[in-house]
């Protein structure tokens, strides 16, 4: 990357990371970026993006008519470092026909890990804790001494927009035996049930709950949709924690809720007037407070620059992008809802590259030969969890990128398989514990044919195919409503279903090829082909 202007340019307003600078160097767009210590000046911003066809632009850059209009007729997308989009005049872009792309589901599990973390800290007083001691006063154990609420011992976690967001949340509270209840419409869905989940208003929601926790998108009508009278509603003990979007919360109204006693404290990752933090919450005790990190981890953060520069990609390739904001949509969002019932976006068929995706993890060695990518697995790789063994194995190498509902994706490979659980084909992820695998796996002296599905746990099945040993072999996964579809064949014989598994019709889902290699360390596999494609017409 450089930072002389070319005709046609992407701008970054921001120092990728690594992975994504490597990725977007692949592509051969001319590019150049802001490399200051903080965010671009706005002045600066105005001026890098003159001429510019693409703009990977943070939650904290402005992109209004008039930077969309300093960068000229050339400007065809937008990609957002983050799920919300509040930042973009949605509207303009429309009107010059601009796409903007946002990176919804690659930071799910890193903001509900947040989540936790202040739930956590302000419950139990932590950060109250810490403070105390490192002041240097006299203390010695007392029954009273920072007691604080009981997460585990029958606590009710209210959630305000159940979204992917909410149900990662939701998955941690099960775990300290939370009471969960919830709003919005996916709070009646099948994966809310099997957490126990009971849908609620919100006045019945603030009520009951111990700990409120805000997943909504930000929207003229849930802005201050936690203003005083809702903070009255709440226990005089509750906990209020927002990981989503400041002025969903009246901030004013939260300082003397707090001071007063209204409430019992809140835990803060984002702020109305955001960079600025109101002085009254920085001295309180009972708030502690985070600078918008819900995304900030490694993994997560190249995650999401992968993926702002695969919309990029895609778009001014003359494709649809990868992951697009709906256009008509009201508002920025800290988790745009998707409906089950919405209209599928057309299909575009297409090849991907190999530069194209992010491994889960990098492999031993991986390189393109001609047309083809050659992959070595590192000894001891694998995916699985719990069933049967009691492990959680999460080494496998897959190259993953978006895989929308109504679409398929298929890999193409050979590869000689000799070695116990040597294993390739195609891994399509929601999650850390939902995932599937399915292919070719070596078991037990013979080649096998076969599928792992995990939500949370393993389920593995397998059926023997010795004749497709050193042949090609196609793996598809096709998913439409609210199933995936796997199929396998080999050369140009016909497919044959592998299996039919329930897959959430809403949910943000990843898939690519796979490679593993659980006992040894030499094993090679040879991808012909990873492509897109229309959905198949029907199961049979």
């Amino acid at each position: 990357m450089g930072t002389e202007r070319a005709a046609g340019h992407v701008h970054i307003t921001f120092e990728l990371p690594a992975l994504a600078a490597a990725e977007l160097a692949a592509t051969g767009l001319p590019t150049t970026f802001y490399a200051g210590p903080t965010g671009e000046p706005r002045s600066a911003i105005l001026e890098s993006v003159r001429g510019a066809s693409g703009i990977v632009c943070m939650l904290s850059d402005r992109i209004d008519a008039e930077v969309m209009d300093a960068a000229g007729p050339s400007l065809k997308v937008v990609a957002n470092y983050a799920v919300g989009y509040d930042n973009i005049d949605l509207a303009a872009a429309r009107e010059r026909g601009i796409v903007v792309s946002n990176t919804p589901g690659v930071l799910d599990n890193a903001t509900a890990d947040l989540t936790l973390a202040l739930l956590l800290a302000t419950a139990r007083r932590v950060v109250e804790a810490d403070r105390f001691l490192r002041a240097g006063n006299d203390w010695t154990w007392e029954p009273d001494l920072f007691v604080g609420l009981d997460v585990s011992g029958g606590a009710t976690l209210g959630i305000v927009g159940l979204g992917r967001i909410g149900l990662a949340v939701a998955r941690r509270a099960a775990a300290f035996d939370m009471r969960i209840i919830a709003t919005g419409s996916r709070a009646s869905s099948p994966e809310a049930a099997a957490l126990g989940i009971r849908a609620v208003t919100l006045p019945e929601l603030l009520a009951e709950s111990d700990v409120v926790s805000l997943h909504c998108p930000l929207t003229a009508s849930t802005r201050h949709l936690i203003g005083a009278p809702e903070l009255r509603a709440m226990k005089s003990s509750a906990i209020l924690i927002n990981t989503a979007r400041g002025p969903i919360v009246d901030e004013v109204a939260l300082v003397e809720a707090l001071r007063d006693g209204e409430i019992g404290g809140a835990g803060l990752d984002v702020y109305e007037w955001e960079p600025s933090v109101s002085a009254g919450l920085l001295a309180l005790p009972n708030v502690v407070t985070a600078p918008h990190i819900g995304s900030a981890g490694i993994a997560t953060r190249e995650r999401m620059a992968s993926l702002a520069v695969q919309n990029v990609a895609a778009v001014l390739a003359g494709l649809g992008a990868v992951t697009p904001v709906d256009g008509d949509a009201p508002g920025g969002s800290a988790e745009p809802e998707a409906s089950a019932d919405s209209a599928p976006t057309p299909v575009v068929p297409r090849e991907f590259p190999w530069s194209e995706g992010s491994w889960t993890t990098p492999p031993a060695a991986s390189a393109v030969d001609g047309t083809d990518l050659l992959v070595t697995a590192v000894e001891g790789s694998d995916a699985w969890r719990t069933t049967s063994y009691g492990f959680v194995h999460d080494t496998e190498h897959a190259l993953l990128t978006p895989f929308s509902r109504d679409s398929a994706v298929e890999v193409e490979f050979t590869a000689d398989f000799d070695g116990e659980f040597d294993q390739a084909g195609l891994f399509l992820r929601i999650a850390d514990d939902r995932w599937v695998k399915a292919g070719l796996e070596f078991s037990e002296g013979s080649l096998q044919l076969g599928a792992v599905v995990t939500a949370p746990t393993s389920d593995w099945s397998l059926g023997p195919v010795p004749s497709w040993t050193g042949r090609r072999v196609t793996i598809r996964a096709s998913w439409a409503g609210d199933a995936v579809t796997l199929r396998a064949h080999v050369d140009d014989e016909p497919s044959r279903l592998v299996r039919v598994l329930p897959f959430p019709p809403d949910a943000v889902a990843w898939a690519g090829p796979l490679v593993s290699a659980p006992s040894r360390a030499d094993l090679t596999v040879r991808f012909h082909a990873w492509r897109v494609t229309e959905p198949d017409a029907a199961l049979h």
